[in-house]
């Protein structure tokens, strides 16, 4: 009997048990390498690309001084078209940009 048999139900890595039906490997044409190479440069040009005009972190971190906003204070809710900023005891504080 052989040393992979008399382990029992331990298998080993190199016990023929394992891996039977892995015995060769199958060669990958170039076919198949070059649609693979396009699709993985595909995936990664459209998650890295991002539109023009959307600006840099060093655009986001200057503030513009000529804001204006039109804020309102109210019980209702008025969500459509405003912001919700800020809130007390009884009121809510709503703002949207009108400049």
């Amino acid at each position: 009997m052989t040393q992979e048999r008399s382990q029992g139900a331990f298998l080993l890595p190199t016990s023929r048990d394992l891996w039977c039906h892995l015995s060769t490997m199958k060669n990958i044409d170039i076919k198949s390498l070059i649609i693979g190479a396009l699709l993985t440069s595909t995936i990664f040009l459209g998650v890295a690309a991002a539109p023009s005009g959307t600006g840099t972190a060093k655009d986001a971190s200057v503030w513009d001084d000529k804001q204006e906003w039109e804020i309102k204070r109210t019980q209702q809710d008025q969500s459509i078209g405003w912001e919700p900023f800020g809130c007390d005891k009884n009121y809510v504080f709503y703002r949207r940009r009108t400049k």
